[in-house]
């Protein structure tokens, strides 16, 4: 096998993450619905850049702190908590599917963020009923949270050591 990379021509970031994200889902025992994958690769195509990690405070930038915006909700208008509460939940779901090497070098673990996320996804919900024409369509991505995250992983390993994840994790197609 040849250590040269392909070259992967495509339109948009969206589109090839949605491409590899239906062929990861596939390939897995337990798949996600077609809606949360045009969902998902949205939301990559999204935090594909690194400064929407970070909030900036009092002129310094520093990494969100996810617990601490989930609880400050209160204080903002339904519109500001709609966008928050999403921020949360993707960057939640960002660190725990594509990111987790991260999160392992932080005091809190991969649980911390997931349970984060799917709280901010139920939440949403409530504010948002309805998505993508699907109704509790935030509530059913915080029903896969888990399954989502991994097939995230499963994506983020394909990309990043050019390893098969399925082979790694011994799934069968």
């Amino acid at each position: 096998m040849s250590d040269t990379k392909k070259l992967i021509t495509t339109h948009d970031l969206r589109s090839f993450f949605y491409q590899k994200l239906d062929d990861l889902n596939r390939k897995i025992p337990t798949p996600v619905p077609g809606t949360t994958l045009f969902y998902s690769s949205s939301v990559l195509e999204k935090y594909g850049h690194s400064e929407v990690f970070f909030d900036e405070e009092e002129g310094k930038v520093r990494e969100k702190i996810l617990g601490k915006k989930l609880l400050e909700l209160q204080q903002l208008s339904r519109e500001e908590q709609r966008r928050e509460l999403r921020d949360i939940a993707e960057v939640a779901l960002i660190t725990c599917g594509y990111f987790p090497p991260s999160s392992r070098k932080r005091i809190v673990d991969t649980g911390y963020y997931e349970n984060i996320g799917i709280s901010a996804y139920q939440e949403l919900n409530k504010l948002v009923p309805r998505y993508m024409d699907v109704d509790s369509f935030y509530e059913k991505v915080a029903n896969i949270f888990g399954h989502l995250s991994h097939l995230l992983n499963l994506l983020a390993i394909e990309l990043h050591q050019n390893e098969s994840a399925l082979e790694r994790y011994n799934i069968k197609n």
